[in-house]
């Protein structure tokens, strides 16, 4: 399956938040979209074509960049919180008016 995203995960490795702040947390926020849908890191990572650290580590800078916990690890998988929930909606907002935006 061919990466939808335009990145190379081996590049997306060495990519820092500093970098390029709004491509990094669209990423993120695909990320975090894709773990709440599946809630289950490696299904997670394989759709968006990252390593489970790399998307692990994604996940942990929206979790720090907000503040709080997105989601509760258990030992069958994921669940989100309240928080989670919310950024949820956001996040899929977000990203359909970006694609929105690419098709137009």
């Amino acid at each position: 399956m061919q990466n939808p995203y335009g990145f190379s995960p081996t590049a997306f490795d060495r990519i820092s938040p500093n970098d390029i702040p709004l491509a990094m947390n669209l990423i993120a926020l695909r990320c975090f979209v894709e773990a709440a849908r599946t809630l289950n890191l490696t299904a997670a990572a394989e759709r968006v074509f990252l390593t489970q650290p790399t998307l692990s580590r994604r996940i942990a800078e929206l979790e720090n960049e907000f503040g709080t916990q997105l989601f509760v690890r258990t030992g069958r998988g994921l669940e989100l919180t309240e928080k989670g929930m919310q950024l949820l909606h956001q996040a899929q907002a977000i990203l359909n008016l970006v694609e929105e935006t690419k098709r137009t």
